[in-house]
């Protein structure tokens, strides 16, 4: 027969080394300062990738943010196709953690909330059953296309 006392020492003792091991991973996983991203998509010929960065951020938070020089909507085309994103009505705004990321990292090219907020163009998707999230922003007029995702 068990000892009471030593089974529910031993689950203390594992529910310790669980709580350090998961700690630990959280903490080898976070990388606070942004680094340049590859983007996951082949891109057409006429966008050209002008800056980038990847911020992770613990156990399950991450983001990615692209900005490209883009001729015409072909890129834009297929990120709407590929990630099924909806085009936002002007009182709804993309979700966006690359702003305030950027303000804090002092990333000159991202552009301000309300830079985002006045582009011409709007466009995204939310899975909150994932916590994660898909954006972007289209100026045809100055040809720059901001690309942000990541989960929350």
């Amino acid at each position: 027969m068990v000892n009471k006392k030593s089974l529910l020492l031993c689950l203390s003792g594992c529910f310790v080394l669980l709580l350090l091991a998961s700690v630990l991973v959280g903490w080898m996983r976070y990388d606070a300062s942004p680094k340049p991203a590859p983007f996951p998509l082949k891109t057409p010929p006429n966008a050209q990738l002008l800056n980038s960065f990847k911020h992770l951020g613990g156990f399950d938070d991450w983001t990615y943010a692209f900005e490209f020089a883009a001729q015409d909507g072909q890129l834009r085309d297929l990120l709407i196709r590929e990630w099924d994103l909806a085009r936002y009505a002007d009182s709804r705004e993309p979700v966006s953690w690359a702003h305030g990321l950027s303000e804090f990292w002092a990333i000159k090219w991202w552009p301000t909330e309300g830079e985002l907020s006045s582009a011409p163009e709007r466009y995204g998707r939310e899975n909150v059953e994932h916590a994660q999230y898909w954006s972007i922003w289209y100026d045809p007029a100055r040809e720059r296309l901001y690309v942000e995702y990541g989960n929350w």
